[in-house]
């Protein structure tokens, strides 16, 4: 009986299985996990509490200064500044009284105050602490024999762009230099200038990236008269680059190197540019009117010339759009193995010089598949001293979508020793 009753003590005293052991360990990790993940969220959340009452404070801070400063003590436009680790931007500009809109589209702008927003950003804050304030500018008259200029920037949905630097040089009247940054509106209004008609603008962007372009050549330039009594206005249209990258519409299908792509604004564009195939093309204006392109840079192989609508895209501020170019899809069977294809242009455009172009290698079944530009070619392939040539009778038809009949080149190169050369090759068009 003593024995039974030491045997179960032992067995009660036997202490966890490593099972056991282990399922309480991840529970303890898992709830000390958890645990730790909320502390360091309300210590975030705690911290950011903290900045934004200092940005805050900051910001008021700021505003007093002005105000103490004076009206024609304060930076026109867009200023910048570090303040106890936090970014503070100040965007100001003349108002009048009563005057809702900014200076550069009110009828009348005035100069009774000067309309301050100052955002301080920065540390933990995930958003900027902003702050309005209006600064009176009392005493402040401008000269009768003075006038004005309002310069705005605007991007290609007429936005206001900031962060533009806008330096005027003047000749003749060294007080009417000036170097001011547009603010959050876009715009800067200076009064109190010197009539002049050798006032020279010039804009560049702040901040280098992304890159930023004017619509035409020499549009980040301008020369302003300023006119007694009266406020000269000028713009600017400033936006982030759009780039083009054009790849064939159907990437599995050879495309020969020295196949370009064209490209026009507009269905009905005169102009019309080349590009290369998977070569980005950088610095364009994003213009949202419609673009084309097409396969080929010779002129029977625009798809318009068989009723056929080209490719379309527009440019996008800031990004990069890649554009599919159609073409005609062209088989090739009976080659040798790795045999060559070249093809040479045939058309009727007698000003385009293409030169000799290399499709590729068949595979070991003696197939090749190409995607070309619409118009009249001529292919040529060559194994063991036989060398074939075929002409398709007219040109190649358009490609609409993947399932249209491509044009099937049908070449037999196995020529017996003891036998004449096989008949020519010939051209069908068969569903692929």
């Amino acid at each position: 009986m003593k024995e039974s009753r030491g045997a179960a003590a032992r067995g009660n005293d036997s202490g966890f299985t490593l099972m056991e052991v282990m399922v309480a360990l991840g529970v303890f990790l898992a709830v000390t996990a958890a645990t730790v993940t909320i502390l360091l969220a309300a210590l975030a959340t705690v911290r950011e509490n903290a900045d934004r009452v200092l940005a805050a404070s900051i910001a008021r801070s700021q505003v007093e200064d002005l105000r103490l400063a004076g009206a024609e003590e304060i930076p026109i436009g867009l200023s910048q500044a570090v303040v106890s680790g936090f970014t503070v931007r100040t965007s100001a500009n003349w108002v009048g009284v009563a005057q809702q809109a900014s200076a550069c589209s009110a009828v009348s702008p005035g100069v009774d105050f000067i309309r301050v927003n100052i955002q301080v950003s920065g540390r933990t804050l995930t958003s900027p602490q902003q702050v309005d304030a209006i600064v009176s500018a009392e005493g402040f008259t401008p000269g009768e024999q003075s006038g004005s200029i309002t310069i705005s920037v605007g991007d290609n949905f007429d936005n206001p762009v900031a962060d533009v630097l806008v330096t005027a040089t003047d000749a003749l009247h060294a007080e009417n230099n000036f170097v001011v940054t547009t603010g959050i509106d876009g715009c800067v209004f200076l009064p109190a200038l010197t009539p002049t008609g050798s006032l020279f603008l010039s804009i560049a962007r702040n901040i280098p990236l992304p890159v930023y372009v004017t619509p035409n050549v020499g549009g980040t330039t301008a020369q302003a008269a300023i006119s007694t009594g009266e406020v000269t206005r000028t713009s600017f249209e400033y936006a982030p680059s759009a780039s083009i990258r054009f790849e064939p519409a159907l990437a599995d299908l050879v495309v020969p190197a020295g196949i370009g792509v064209s490209w026009q604004e507009l269905a009905t564009g005169a102009l019309t540019r080349e590009a290369v195939i998977a070569e980005p093309i950088t610095n364009l204006w994003p213009t949202t009117n419609r673009f084309d392109a097409w396969l080929g840079t010779c002129a029977d192989a625009d798809p318009k010339e068989y009723a056929v609508a080209p490719g379309s895209f527009n440019l996008a501020a800031g990004q990069l759009s890649v554009v599919p170019v159609i073409g005609a899809v062209v088989n090739f069977t009976g080659l040798a193995a790795q045999g060559v294809v070249t093809a040479t242009y045939s058309g009727s455009d007698a000003t385009c010089e293409v030169g000799e172009l290399e499709l590729g290698e068949a595979n070991e079944n003696g197939e090749l598949a190409a995607l070309m530009p619409y118009g009249s070619w001529t292919f040529t392939s060559q194994f063991e001293e036989v060398s074939q040539e075929v002409s398709t009778e007219g040109p190649l038809e358009p490609l609409v979508s993947p399932e249209d009949p491509a044009v099937e080149i049908v070449f037999d190169l196995f020529v017996p020793p003891d036998a004449s050369p096989s008949p020519s090759p010939t051209q069908s068009a068969v569903a692929e």
